[in-house]
């Protein structure tokens, strides 16, 4: 049996906890797996719009991490402060952790700072407590104008912003009645879901155009204007009044504003030389390797190119794909089977998700997206089936942990 291997994961979202437990099937007990994750539990941001609408309890979408032991990986709960990739040495609250293998799959960090005067003023739902918040404000919320903005792509889960819109709008149109609320959303995207094309992009129009949904494209929103942000810019807990202001200098009134936050790297990759020009860990898109030897990323992080210059959705689905080739990749080189199926498998780009329109149904957006010269994607009508295909997801999801 080969010596003893310590491979160490950064990350225990969909992409990390897919390698760490298809590792650890496939490596004998001697050989060490550990995850580290500076949060002590993860969610399951598909269920996000659930807790938003009242739907699933927070703890019914999340999952300590210190579960994840008993599947016979280590864990950690820190802070990864810096990363060596040439020496594969992570610094870790004050630690330096060496690896044998080195899995990046940190995800993004959200920020509000591209967008200023939004902090004490906007909800967002991509963090499960602001999703609570959000639905608390909903709650409570009387009547008026609601503007959803994306702040600027990429961000995980194109589809997200879309169910999210059609969701609160369906909840509110139950509550105040339709005609005390309006639902604008803002982006700067030339479409719904610009990288699955134009015919699933007409699709999602045509049901904002079925609910009186405004929508409008190539709008970039660049700062909000509010008297009554809540004091020390912390996180709204109800619906906040003021105007955003657009790159082209108009002014949207609002009620209630939700925006989907600028995801950026983790701040521990700034100085590791691992990030591209566009912000995010480059990889070869077969492979997920980097440019330094046993060391890959997956998942969000990372820029996965495509045919015209495009990018990889940031999707949980291909995380967990990429997580499992990378697990087979770390299997074959520590057993000593590196021309087996660990090291021939390539990760193929192909992969879906689900829109939940209201109405108990869900559409399933899937695609082929490494297809030249671009992607081919289509849209199953929404319909009760594809709701009960993204709760199965959900559950699928749980057994992870």
């Amino acid at each position: 049996m080969s010596a003893p291997t310590r491979t160490v994961i950064v990350g225990a979202g969909f992409g990390g906890i897919a390698a760490a437990r298809t590792l650890r099937e496939l490596l004998p007990p001697p050989h060490r797996i550990l995850v580290v994750d500076w949060r002590p539990e993860v969610s399951l941001g598909a269920g996000h719009t659930w807790v938003l609408t009242g739907r699933k309890r927070p703890e019914q979408v999340s999952r300590r991490l210190s579960a994840i032991t008993r599947h016979g990986l280590e864990f950690r709960c820190a802070e990864v402060v810096g990363v060596d990739p040439a020496k594969r040495v992570l610094e870790v609250a004050g630690d330096k952790v060496p690896a044998d293998a080195l899995v990046l799959s940190p995800g993004a960090r959200l920020t509000l700072e591209p967008l200023p005067g939004a902090a004490g003023v906007a909800h967002q739902f991509y963090e499960l407590d602001s999703a609570l918040r959000l639905g608390g404000a909903l709650d409570t919320f009387a009547g008026g104008r609601v503007v959803l903005a994306i702040i600027a792509p990429p961000y995980k889960c194109p589809a997200a912003p879309h169910e999210a819109a059609l969701l609160i709008h369906e909840r509110l149109a139950k509550k105040p009645g339709p005609d005390r609320f309006s639902l604008t959303l803002v982006t700067p995207e030339p479409q719904p879901m610009p990288v699955a094309g134009p015919a699933v992009g007409g699709a999602v129009r045509e049901l904002y155009e079925q609910r009186g949904i405004t929508a409008l494209f190539g709008a970039k929103p660049v700062r909000v204007h509010s008297p009554s942000a809540t004091p020390a810019g912390s996180p709204p807990s109800r619906a906040v009044a003021g105007e955003l202001e657009m790159a082209d200098g108009q002014k949207m009134p609002f009620d209630l504003l939700i925006v989907i936050p600028a995801h950026v790297a983790p701040a521990f990759l700034r100085d590791s030389g691992l990030l591209g020009g566009n912000g995010w860990i480059p990889v070869e898109r077969g492979t997920l390797t980097t440019a330094h030897d046993r060391v890959w990323a997956i998942g969000d992080v990372t820029h996965v190119p495509l045919a015209g210059g495009g990018m990889l959705p940031k999707a949980g689905v291909f995380a967990r794909a990429e997580g499992e080739l990378v697990a087979r990749a770390i299997a074959a080189r520590v057993l000593g089977s590196g021309s087996g199926d660990g090291e021939a498998a390539r990760f193929d780009g192909k992969g879906g998700c689900y829109l939940e329109i209201g109405r108990g149904e869900a559409a399933f957006a899937e695609g082929d997206f490494f297809a030249d010269p671009a992607p081919v994607v289509t849209l199953q009508p929404a319909s009760r089936t594809g709701l009960a295909g993204k709760e199965r997801f959900a559950k699928d999801w749980a057994r992870w942990y």
